[in-house]
């Protein structure tokens, strides 16, 4: 819906579509993957049916992942002025967990690309609700 609006608005010819993969590092391999055919899946961390396994998702979990990670480098790198993941914002996983219809926070992969260059780092979430697990990151720092 997103995409067609800015379709709409003449905007298109004015973006370019980033493709990046989410750092394998970030998730716990043997906790979240389970062997499939060409793909990987991501188990059933949460224990509750907010968060269930399904085909594909792991790939799922890197575009938006990626797009987040990618957003992030190309602003870093000062290649752009403004970067948008349409399918970013999935904020409520943790590095151990899935949560809350979350299964990797492609936020929190964001801002350490952010730290890596930049002293400090705000995020500004307008969810209906408290986001713990970014804020549960970067609580030593």
């Amino acid at each position: 819906m997103a995409h067609s609006l800015v379709g709409f608005y003449g905007m298109l010819g004015d973006m370019r579509r980033l493709r990046d993969l989410i750092p394998e590092s970030y998730v716990n391999d043997a906790a979240l993957r389970q062997k499939g055919e060409d793909d990987h899946s991501i188990g059933l961390l949460s224990g509750d049916d907010d968060c269930p396994a399904f085909d594909r998702l792991w790939k799922y979990c890197r575009g938006y992942d990626g797009g987040s990670l990618a957003a992030a480098c190309t602003l870093v790198d000062g290649a752009f002025d403004i970067a948008i993941n349409w399918s970013g914002s999935i904020h409520h996983a943790s590095s151990c967990k899935a949560s809350g219809f979350c299964y990797v926070n492609d936020i929190v992969l964001a801002i350490n690309e952010f730290l890596g260059s930049f002293r400090r780092v705000i995020y500004v979430d307008i969810d209906s609700h408290r986001d713990d697990s970014v804020q549960n990151a970067f609580v030593d720092s």
